[in-house]
């Protein structure tokens, strides 16, 4: 109360906006710099064969760990003589870039255009040079791949074109950072419009939508001072982070305004009315807020650092405008008065609150649900069922290309190299040979080879590419023959893996790179499932407890959640396989819309359940529920609505992982707002009745407060 009081006081509320405003002004100039500050994650996963082999690479050759991309050139009617003087000129001037390490042109460099090395195609139309690229930080690696690029420039009719593993993340990453802009603005004209239409008030629709941006920049400009102290920071986490905020901040605003304006009908001063309404909010508030905070942090027990890199900035940024929607809203609010309301202000002056017609509407709702509370839970449960059969359609695949909606340089240097090679080509896996004792010598390579090629649809496999400093260690190269990406490629990474497990006594071979990487991502996303999904349950069951008081309603509300998961899951997987013509999905993708949809979803359960004990004062449970419906019914619906509006803005991203995430996270907000919040709850509540608040007390059993909010129900 003494919060309230102070963000709400006549002159406190002045301290309160100014200290506001100085952050925002001293975090603007920081926010505009944190997109060319993030830090992409490629990093291996934890305990795979892959981040042993980079560990290896890093500590005993010369040069550290290395990645390869390609120059791709390409001529209809074949390469000329002008055109293979202008690839080996590219050739030198890429030695000179930063982090190159080696740089291996398709011709002889003894003889201009002398004997290729088998990077010419057999028609001549397509060379490609391979330039193998030291690790280094970000900004390095980026800087390096813009200059690899600007060189390869190209002549009339020469296509010129840089691709790879690498150079293809670094397409995906560009494609993000140039969306944030596009994202910010749309996010910001949807949240304006459905503020519009839900307060008709013009004031009270940019209020919330500036308390907002001033969260969102503090947000972003504290990340960037952490960026530079080394907190991972991803541009999806930060494409995420801007979604997230507007769409949650919002839902905070909404939930503390629609209190205020019904505290404002029993206190004459706009104050003290805002003063009231704030315990009665907070604790709901809060608890989503640390909620999602805590679900989100879950995700830093993933083996997988991109996952680590997204966590830390998004709770960060709820942190923030949870904090500012108690705060800095009060007091802006506090500021306007009942003015905030214009020209609707006659409808919160002082007097007899009754209830409007879209409480009344509620009220209806509820008692229809609740007459026959049975029928009601068995036709929404079957529903929801019938969708979440849509999971029979459940495929991932870890392929990058897959990834992209619109044409890059990339992509392009990509079907110039298929046109003429194996398609493993653009990305061979590296064959590490290690041998305990003594040198690599031929027969070992021999002997490693030929178990390789003995898998089908190993294409080829290369000498020694690299030898470490003692000799004991030497890298092979080999080429898959379809899609280096696709999920047969990563079969054919296992089996290579168990047929060379036990080679011979005395040496080990380990795979790396390319496919080999995108296999142990994919199996560390399933791992990461099943180790970070428990972990948040847990922590949204106990915030339920420690908010309800409860035990067996925070039980029944988490079975909601994961129904309503399972439902959304399923038809966004039948929408993108016969709307979208996709059949599989990213691994990583069910993990983040497990997160957001368990965090987002239980945040409208703890609005209403906290409204359900409060209205449960003196009354039967069964009651209270019909009570809070009514009472929270037009808040909660017009918070899921702008909350799933902000995240179908993603679908504006050329990404199809940020494409789909949007469509998952909008469907399933509004399956929680309108069918598991509307009708199952309600049922379940209804049928439990006053067990639910086993094994403390009901609240049916409490005297009802004396400074009791008046029911909206009617």
């Amino acid at each position: 109360m003494r919060l309230a009081s102070f963000v709400t006081g006549r002159r406190s509320r002045w301290v309160v906006i100014g200290f506001w405003l100085v952050l925002f002004a001293v975090s603007l100039p920081l926010s505009s710099k944190l997109a060319s500050e993030t830090k992409e994650q490629y990093g291996r996963p934890d305990g795979s064969q892959s981040k042993e082999l980079g560990h290896l690479l890093a500590l005993r050759f010369q040069g550290g760990d290395t990645t390869e991309a390609l120059l791709v050139y390409k001529r209809e009617g074949g390469l000329t003589a002008a055109d293979r003087a202008v690839i080996l000129a590219d050739a030198r001037e890429a030695e000179s870039v930063s982090l190159v390490r080696q740089v291996a042109p398709p011709f002889g460099s003894t003889a201009p255009f002398g004997p290729t090395n088998g990077q010419v195609s057999s028609d001549g139309d397509v060379a490609f040079t391979v330039v193998s690229l030291a690790q280094g930080k970000v900004k390095e690696t980026n800087d390096g791949l813009d200059k690899l690029r600007d060189i390869a420039g190209g002549s009339p009719g020469l296509d010129a074109h840089l691709t790879g593993t690498i150079p293809l993340l670094n397409d995906l990453t560009n494609i993000i950072k140039e969306a944030d802009a596009k994202l910010l603005l749309a996010t910001g004209l949807l949240v304006l419009l459905l503020l519009l239409l839900i307060y008709r008030s013009p004031i009270l629709a940019f209020v919330p939508l500036i308390v907002v941006f001033i969260s969102y920049t503090v947000a972003t400009g504290l990340l960037d001072m952490l960026v530079k102290v080394d907190l991972p920071v991803s541009s999806n986490a930060t494409s995420l982070l801007l979604v997230l905020m507007f769409g949650v901040g919002t839902d905070y605003c909404l939930l503390l305004v629609s209190r205020y304006r019904h505290t404002l009908h029993q206190h004459e001063s706009a104050p003290e009315a805002l003063a009231s309404a704030i315990p009665l909010a907070g604790p709901a508030i809060v608890a989503s807020g640390l909620t999602v905070m805590a679900a989100i942090l879950a995700i830093l027990a993933s083996s997988l650092t991109l996952n680590r890199a997204f966590a830390p900035a998004n709770a960060i940024g709820i942190g923030i405008v949870l904090v500012a929607s108690l705060t800095l809203l009060p007091a802006v609010l506090s500021a306007f008065g009942r003015r905030a309301f214009w020209p609707r202000t006659k409808a919160v002056e002082p007097g007899v609150d009754q209830p409007d017609e879209r409480e009344r509407l509620w009220g209806r709702i509820g008692r229809r649900v609740l007459d026959r509370p049975l029928r009601a839970l068995v036709i929404a449960g079957l529903f929801l069922g019938v969708l979440s059969l849509g999971l029979l359609t459940y495929h991932t695949e870890a392929d990058v290309l897959a990834q992209f909606r619109a044409d890059t340089d990339g992509t392009r240097g990509v079907d110039a190299l298929k046109s003429a090679f194996p398609a493993g080509e653009l990305a061979p896996v590296t064959v590490l040979i290690d041998r305990s004792s003594g040198a690599v010598s031929d027969a070992d390579v021999a002997v490693v080879r030929q178990r390789v090629l003995s898998v089908d649809g190993v294409a080829a496999v290369t000498g020694v590419v690299r030898r470490s400093d003692d000799g004991r260690l030497a890298t092979l190269n080999m080429v898959l023959a379809g899609e280096p990406y696709s999920n047969a490629a990563l079969e054919r990474v296992r089996e290579v893996r168990r047929a060379v497990a036990d080679v011979q006594p005395g040496t080990r071979v380990i795979l790396g790179g390319a496919a080999a990487d995108r296999l142990d991502f994919r199996e560390a996303a399933k791992h990461d499932f099943a180790v970070v999904a428990p972990i948040a349950l847990l922590v949204i069951f106990l915030t339920l407890v420690l908010l309800l008081r409860a035990v067996v309603a925070p039980l029944y509300l988490l079975a909601t959640v994961l129904l309503s998961f399972t439902a959304t899951l399923g038809l966004s997987l039948l929408i993108f396989k016969y709307v979208l013509d996709k059949h599989s999905v990213d691994p990583e993708l069910p993990l983040v819309a497990f997160i957001f949809l368990v965090a987002l979803g239980s945040d409208y359960n703890i609005f209403l359940m906290h409204r359900v004990r409060e209205e449960a004062h003196g009354r039967s449970t069964r009651e209270g529920v019909g009570r809070a419906l009514a009472a929270t019914g037009s808040v909660i619906t017009s918070a899921g609505i702008v909350l799933a509006g902000t995240f179908a803005v993603l679908t504006v991203v050329p990404f199809y992982f940020l494409l789909e995430l949007g469509i998952i996270v909008a469907l399933g907000i509004l399956i929680d707002t309108f069918i598991v919040r509307t009708i199952v709850v309600p049922s379940i509540v209804a049928l439990v009745g006053e067990r639910s608040w086993w094994p403390f007390r009901s609240p049916a059993l409490e005297a009802a407060p004396a400074a009791e909010e008046p029911a909206t129900a009617s």
